[in-house]
């Protein structure tokens, strides 16, 4: 039987470093590479059922988002899970479908599958169960959005302060009639209205409240969006999209109408990535450091002494060529 020492002496490291290593903890990358070596030469596996017995840990981690849809989601997931596993962990994803209900009962889940830590991108609600969950003294990182009324860390992006600086960019181009697609009932809509509201008033050029359009974050909601811009507000000059789905769903009308961006509307919108490579023209995005962020959701989460309050990244506006300056 292989034991942590033959690994050890194989790899020419110490007990300590493949201990570690199997723990999860920071391992150089020369030493993580030779103790991987020397598991397959030596054909070891561990027994992880009766660690988690004596350690009271799994070395797994839970991760639970809204859906899968967007680029976002799914860039953030493929981050978190690199970072996992780089750190030895496994990973077990889990959905909600925006369904806060659903939400409690994945949490209970993932309870019940005893992780280590959970990873969280949050309806909002505030569960009984991200409580009970803590009280074991297990790791909870919210990713994305806050809870009011919780004292839980939080990895965000600077969400009002990156809205108001595109709105600024359009004002600065010409525009006053400017409309925005958001979901304020969700954390990060209410956030890049915030935002939007205030580069409006900063500017003096005066609020619409006819120009706030809200409802879902999905491609019909977008599209939906975009007929009522186009049919009842016809003077607007640009569409700030607060989230991809809307922004197909807008772009996608834009198209249907037979007319063009620039040309006949501006459009800004956050959280494209690829897709706004795809557009003709390319349309001008907000893109969140979402490898920074995966990334700091498992360091945070896998700390000794994690903090309880936000890190905040910054966003960048990429691509203005979607941005007619009149």
């Amino acid at each position: 039987m292989v034991t942590l020492t033959d690994v050890a002496a194989c790899a020419d490291v110490a007990v300590s470093t493949v201990s570690k290593y199997f723990n999860g903890g920071s391992v150089r990358e020369s030493s993580r590479k030779k103790i991987e070596q020397a598991l397959t030469k030596l054909d070891y596996h561990p027994n992880f059922v009766a660690r988690s017995l004596k350690t009271k840990r799994t070395n797994v981690l839970g991760v639970l988002l809204p859906n899968l849809q967007s680029s976002f989601d799914v860039n953030l997931v493929t981050a978190i899970e690199n970072e996992i596993s780089n750190r030895g962990y496994g990973m077990i994803l889990t959905l909600y479908g925006n369904d806060p209900e659903k939400e409690a009962k994945m949490l209970q889940f993932l309870r019940n599958q005893q992780v280590d830590g959970i990873i969280l991108v949050p309806s909002g609600t505030n569960h009984k169960e991200l409580s009970d969950f803590m009280a074991l003294g297990k790791g909870l990182v919210l990713v994305d959005r806050t809870i009011d009324g919780m004292d839980i860390g939080a990895i965000i992006t600077d969400n009002e302060a990156i809205s108001y600086e595109a709105i600024s960019y359009a004002i600065a181009q010409g525009h006053r009639h400017i409309a925005i697609m958001t979901n304020p009932s969700v954390y990060t809509g209410r956030k890049r209205l915030e935002g939007y509201m205030k580069a409006i008033s900063d500017s003096g050029i005066g609020f619409n409240s006819q120009y706030v359009k809200d409802a879902g974050w999905n491609i019909d909601c977008g599209r939906q969006m975009m007929e009522e811009i186009l049919d009842r507000n016809p003077e607007v000059t640009l569409v700030f999209a607060c989230s991809e789905e809307l922004a197909i769903g807008a772009y996608q009308i834009i198209r249907e109408r037979g007319l063009r961006i620039p040309d006949d509307i501006s459009v800004i919108a956050f959280d494209l990535y690829g897709v706004s490579l795809i557009t003709s023209p390319e349309i001008s995005a907000i893109q969140q450091p979402i490898q920074d962020i995966g990334k700091s959701a498992v360091d945070t989460l896998l700390s000794e002494n994690p903090s309880h309050g936000n890190q905040v990244f910054h966003s960048s506006l990429v691509s203005r060529n979607s941005i007619r300056r009149l």
